[in-house]
C-alpha cells in the first residue's frame, strides 16, 4: 500500500513540474513583448527630449524676434504652445517607460 502512495506522489510531482515548465514557456512571448515595449518607451524618451530642446530654442528665437518688433505675440504664444506639447509628450514617454518597466518585472515574476 505504501508503495502505491509513493508512486502516486511521484506521478503528481512529475505532472506539476511539467505544468510549471509549460507555464514558463507560455509566458516567454509575454516577456519578449514587454521587453520590446520597454525599449520602445525608452527610445521615445530620447526623441521627446530632443523635441523639447527644439521647442525651447524655437521659443527663445520667437521671443527675441518679438522683442525686436519682427514677430507678433501670436507667434510667441504658438511657440509656447509647442513647448508645452513637447514637454507633455516627454512626460508621457517617461511615464510609459516606467509602466513598461513594471509590466516587464511582473511578466518576469519579480512583482
Amino acid at each position: 500500500f505504501l508503495h502505491v502512495l509513493v508512486e502516486a506522489f511521484k506521478q503528481r510531482g512529475v505532472a506539476v513540474a511539467e505544468g510549471f515548465r509549460g507555464f514558463r514557456c507560455s509566458h516567454r512571448p509575454r516577456r519578449a513583448r514587454r521587453s520590446r515595449d520597454l525599449a520602445e518607451a525608452r527610445a521615445r524618451i530620447g526623441a521627446s527630449r530632443e523635441a523639447v530642446e527644439q521647442a525651447e530654442e524655437n521659443l527663445r528665437i520667437s521671443r527675441e524676434l518679438y522683442g525686436a518688433g519682427l514677430a507678433t505675440n501670436t507667434q510667441v504664444l504658438d511657440a509656447v504652445a509647442l513647448r508645452v506639447g513637447a514637454t507633455a509628450n516627454r512626460d508621457d514617454a517617461v511615464l510609459d517607460a516606467e509602466l513598461a518597466r513594471l509590466a516587464l518585472a511582473r511578466a518576469i515574476g519579480d512583482l
